[in-house]
C-alpha cells in the first residue's frame, strides 16, 4: 500500500509537524473548472479544519490538484485529509457523472522541518497557479490563501497565518517580497516570461533580454501591483495599468513587452497607458 505521510525516523506520532498534503485528479481529471468548485474546497477546508483540529497553514486549489499546509499529528492528518478527499470526491461526482477514483492517488503528505523548508514550501504552494500557467498574476487569483497573507482580502478563520508570517518577522510585506524573490528564480516562471525572446528575435529593432532582467521585472512588476491594489484600493484594472505606466516610464519597455509581463495585449497596454497620458511618448516595438 503507498504511504500517505512520509513520517521522519523515529518522529513521536503524537507530536505534531509542519506537512505538505496534496492530491491529483485522476488522470489529471479537472477538479477546479468553476467558481462553485473553488468555493466547495474552500467550504470543505472549513469542515475538515474544525473536525480534525489541524492548523491550516495555507491551501492553493488549482486546475486538476490542490495543495494545503498542515500543522497536525499523523492521525489528525488523516482525518482532515479524509474529509476533504471525501467532500471534494461527491462534489465533483454530482456535477460530473462517471466511473472510478475521482482521484489519482491517495493523497500525499510530506513534511517540512526546518524554517527555511517551511517558507519555500508556502512560497511554492502561494506561487502554483503563477508557475504553472493557469493565472497571469499571483495576487490575481483569489481562491488561495495568499491574499490574506498579504493583507489583500480578510484572513479565513479556519486559516492560521501566524506560524508562517513568523518566519518573516511578523510582516505582511516582507512575506510579499519574499515570494516575487523565490519565483523570480524558479526556472518555469523565468522560461514563462521568456517568452519575450519570442517576439524580440535578434535584429536591430528588438532586444534581447536575458534572464536575469525578466527575473527583475517579474519581481518588479508582482510586487507594483500588490502595492497599487493594496495602498491605493484599486480594482484589478486599475491597479495593471498603473503598473504599466511604471514599467514604461521607469524601465523603458514597450507596449509588447509590458503586455507579455501583465499577461495582455499589446494594444490593451498602449489604451491604458494613453488614458495615464505616458502612451504618446512610447513605441510599439522594444
Amino acid at each position: 500500500m503507498m504511504k500517505r505521510i512520509h513520517i521522519p525516523a523515529g518522529w513521536d506520532l503524537a507530536k505534531p509537524m509542519v506537512l505538505h498534503a496534496m492530491a491529483h485528479g485522476n488522470g489529471n481529471e479537472v477538479l477546479f473548472r468553476h467558481a462553485e468548485d473553488y468555493q466547495a474546497f474552500r467550504a470543505l477546508l472549513w469542515g475538515a479544519t474544525r473536525n480534525s483540529g489541524v492548523d491550516l497553514l495555507t491551501y492553493c486549489p488549482n486546475y486538476n490538484h490542490y495543495h494545503t499546509m498542515l500543522r497536525a499529528t499523523a492521525a489528525q492528518t488523516g482525518e482532515f485529509m479524509q474529509i476533504l478527499q471525501s467532500g471534494l470526491a461527491v462534489h465533483h461526482r454530482l456535477k460530473n457523472p462517471g466511473w472510478g477514483h475521482v482521484f489519482r492517488r491517495p493523497y500525499l503528505a510530506h513534511p517540512k522541518l526546518s524554517d527555511a523548508a517551511i517558507l519555500a514550501c508556502s512560497a511554492y504552494t502561494h506561487g502554483n497557479p503563477f508557475k504553472d500557467g493557469s493565472s497571469d498574476s499571483v495576487i490575481g487569483f483569489e481562491y488561495s490563501s495568499l491574499r490574506a497573507y498579504i493583507g489583500l482580502d480578510p484572513e479565513p478563520d479556519f486559516l492560521d497565518t501566524g506560524l508562517i508570517l513568523s518566519l518573516v518577522g511578523g510582516s505582511r510585506r516582507k512575506y510579499r517580497d519574499y515570494l516575487v524573490g523565490w519565483l523570480s528564480r524558479y526556472p518555469s516562471v523565468i522560461a514563462r516570461v521568456a517568452a519575450l525572446r519570442s517576439v524580440m528575435p535578434s535584429t536591430s529593432s528588438r532586444r534581447w533580454m536575458p534572464p536575469e532582467r525578466l527575473g527583475f521585472l517579474v519581481s518588479l512588476s508582482q510586487s507594483l501591483l500588490v502595492d497599487f491594489a493594496s495602498s491605493e484600493n484599486c480594482g484589478g484594472e486599475e491597479s495593471w495599468a498603473k503598473v504599466a505606466a511604471v514599467l514604461a516610464a521607469q524601465e523603458g519597455l514597450s507596449f509588447r513587452e509590458i503586455g507579455i509581463l501583465l499577461g495582455r495585449n499589446y494594444k490593451a497596454v498602449e489604451r491604458a497607458l494613453s488614458h495615464e497620458q505616458m502612451g504618446p511618448a512610447m513605441s510599439h516595438q522594444g
